[in-house]
């Protein structure tokens, strides 16, 4: 599983161009994956929400940071092993 982080706000200063040549890129490594038959599924995730903590023994609940990094997605791949999927990512420019 790669899991893809960013920033929450990071494209929203984009301009139109750079918005599309950011999905142009998922869209080639994504091919590169289909291509090599190691994709299983690609998701986004949802940038909204609340972390429900318990770790102390009582649930702290608080809001997704709205400006700090987090996760927004994933690609499932087929690898033999970490390092094999270690390369597949580094050949995909994920």
């Amino acid at each position: 599983m790669l899991i893809i982080k960013n920033n929450i706000d990071h494209d929203s200063n984009w301009s139109d161009i750079q918005r599309e040549k950011f999905l142009k890129n998922c869209e080639t490594d994504i091919g590169y994956l289909k291509d090599n038959k190691r994709l299983i599924t690609a998701k986004p995730l949802v940038r909204e929400g609340k972390f429900i903590d318990n770790s102390s023994g009582s649930f702290k609940i608080t809001p997704i940071n709205k400006t700090g990094e987090t996760q927004v997605g994933y690609y499932h791949i087929l690898a033999n092993d970490l390092d094999d999927a270690i390369e597949i990512e580094k050949k995909s420019g994920i």
